[in-house]
């Protein structure tokens, strides 16, 4: 049995308050009095003209064995990076993200973890990026508690950390530190091909394509998206057969990745778990693949940016099989339909009405 970390919140999420363990903050910062006591807004002397920073003071409560988990939303830029790290008693410093960006030039959203042992005194939380602005839309920060919980030793791509509303985080997220690629895994009797590991977007679809050897018993997709407004929706295709809408996590409304764009329509920013399963003779021995296209109520939100991350492929064989490596997988760009599929009709039963 191995162990993982499961953080949990310990705070409502209903106000701020000067003393809360939990806090959302808005940028442009405009100041606010119900700002936490632990927590302060520190303006940083001008930095070299190649960089721009941020910082943040933090207190952490005397003889507590909690952690700080931050949450930021940010605008990614083209290129250069966007860095936090640790600056504590007599400077002595900590790299904590190396680079938040993934590269993608979209609104995106990372988790960090801050530990025990580097708040270890009062120190400040620096944002460095090679920005001419910061780009940071919002930090949302929270006092959690850790406990070490058993886990099946087999559960290569298990959870370091649940925040308080519902969104997970692999031990990798969490510490924002390049780290080799997974691959393939087999967990007991399934296969988890790994068919996109790091973010790509994908706003004019994806096909992914791979291969199988053995006929599939049953069959399941996970992935996780950004970019994809809440009332909007991706259509999956196998091997150019429409197969319906993929089932997409609807988060908290307490969420703070919740917020309005310029032109004030809701978005959700940061990363939502999508997935689909799939009928079980859809899939076929040899070359399939895979097609994902984005379902949007405008041809204008077609051209937003859209990217997926950690899409994983699910096989249970037939016939049980030894090798993990049977699936070979590539990522190309597809044509979206031009026609949206119509919903099967259907009628309510009166005696379910209420």
């Amino acid at each position: 049995m191995g162990l993982l970390l499961l953080g949990a919140s310990l705070a409502s999420f209903a106000h701020a308050d000067r003393y809360a363990k939990s806090y959302t903050l808005d940028f442009p910062y405009r100041g606010d009095r119900n700002i936490p006591r632990w927590l302060s807004v520190v303006k940083e002397p001008k930095s070299p003209r190649y960089l721009t920073s941020q910082s943040f003071g933090i207190r952490p409560q005397a003889n507590a064995d909690t952690d700080l988990a931050i949450t930021i939303f940010f605008n990614e830029g083209s290129g250069g990076f966007l860095r936090v790290f640790w600056e504590g008693l007599n400077n002595n410093t900590e790299m904590l993200a190396p680079n938040l960006y993934d590269n993608i030039g979209m609104p995106n959203q990372k988790m960090l973890l801050v530990r025990r042992s580097t708040l270890s005194g009062p120190g400040k939380l620096v944002f460095q990026t090679t920005e001419s602005t910061m780009n940071i839309r919002r930090i949302h920060w929270e006092w959690v508690k850790s406990q070490t919980i058993p886990m099946s030793h087999d559960l290569s791509l298990g959870v370091a950390y649940v925040d308080g509303f519902g969104r997970s985080y692999s031990d990798a997220e969490v510490y924002q530190f390049e780290t080799g690629a997974t691959g393939d895994f087999w967990r007991s009797s399934i296969i988890n091909a790994m068919l996109v590991e790091k973010a790509e977007r994908i706003e004019e679809g994806a096909a992914l394509d791979f291969e199988i050897q053995s006929p599939a018993d049953i069959a399941r997709l996970e992935t996780q998206i950004a970019g994809l407004a809440p009332e909007e929706k991706i259509g999956v295709w196998l091997n150019r057969r429409y197969l319906g809408e993929m089932a997409t996590q609807v988060p908290d409304l307490a969420d703070p990745g919740y917020q309005r764009d310029e032109a004030g329509d809701l978005t959700y920013i940061g990363w939502r778990k999508g997935s689909f399963f799939f009928p079980p003779d859809q899939l076929i021995v040899g070359a399939n693949q895979l097609q994902l296209v984005r379902w949007a109520n405008s041809p204008l939100k077609i051209s937003q940016p859209l990217a997926i991350k950690n899409t994983i492929l699910q096989i249970k064989y037939k016939v049980a099989t030894s090798n993990p490596t049977t699936m070979q997988t590539t990522t190309q760009p597809i044509q979206a339909p031009t026609t949206e599929p119509t919903p099967p009709s259907f009628q309510i039963n009166p005696q379910l009405t209420r």
